[in-house]
């Protein structure tokens, strides 16, 4: 894959998360905000592939994730592969009791579960997919990224996006519930 190929695929998963995440925020707790939690954490792993795979074409990327960041991609991992495969044992969260997407507001945030496996919407998610924006701007593979016409707009639909999450996550009810009311 050539690097302007590349360049394109980071560009269309990095949005594709955002939209999701913009949609999230917008729609908190609906099957709507439900089905693009399923679609980002599917954008989440093929970014994160690039970061851990021995096969990633961005050798100058490689160790640069902390250990934390490193889990939390191993969990969008386990995650994908419980959203894209239902049987798997993984998402059992014991012999009898299966768990295929949860989530619980929970300390300003959102815990999402699949199985045993949990993880964090702005914690984590969003922590890592920042994580990700900012290596892949630096990347002396990528020179042109960061320079793509739709790369500024996109960081401050991000500081939106993180900022109406964060709002609505002081009392996510009040917003499910004004909703529900609505109808």
């Amino acid at each position: 894959m050539s690097t302007a190929e590349q360049e394109i695929l980071i560009i269309q998963l990095l949005d594709d998360a955002l939209d999701s995440f913009e949609i999230i925020a917008k729609r908190l707790a609906s099957k709507e905000a439900n089905c693009h939690r399923d679609h980002l954490f599917l954008a989440l792993r093929q970014l994160g592939y690039f970061f851990v795979s021995k096969k990633s074409p961005l050798k100058s990327q490689k160790n640069l994730l902390s250990s934390e960041e490193e889990d939390i991609v191993n969990r969008i991992k386990d995650i994908r592969d419980a959203i894209a495969h239902k049987d798997l044992e993984i998402n059992f969260f014991n012999s009898y009791l299966k768990i295929v997407g949860s989530q619980i507001f929970k300390n300003r945030d959102v815990e999402i579960q699949f199985g045993k496996t949990k993880i964090y919407l702005l914690g984590e998610v969003l922590h890592v997919y920042k994580r990700f924006r900012f290596l892949f701007s630096v990347a002396p593979e990528l020179p042109r990224l960061a320079m793509h016409p739709k790369w500024r707009c996109d960081e401050q639909r991000l500081l939106q996006v993180e900022s109406k999450l964060k709002r609505k996550l002081v009392n996510p009810y009040y917003y499910i519930f004004k909703k529900r009311l609505k109808s």
